[in-house]
């Protein structure tokens, strides 16, 4: 059995260049990393 419920959500809708402060709307990347306990990188 499903149950549905309507939610509302906050969502991006623009992300803006922090050096020129224009719309990237179109092309933005996000970089990030997970170094944690057993990955390849521990202890560096």
């Amino acid at each position: 059995m499903e149950i549905k419920q309507l939610k509302q959500v906050e969502v991006v809708t623009d992300v803006v260049c922090d050096v020129c402060n224009q719309s990237t709307k179109l092309e933005f990347g996000t970089l990030s990393a997970h170094w944690g306990y057993g990955s390849k990188h521990d202890g560096e």
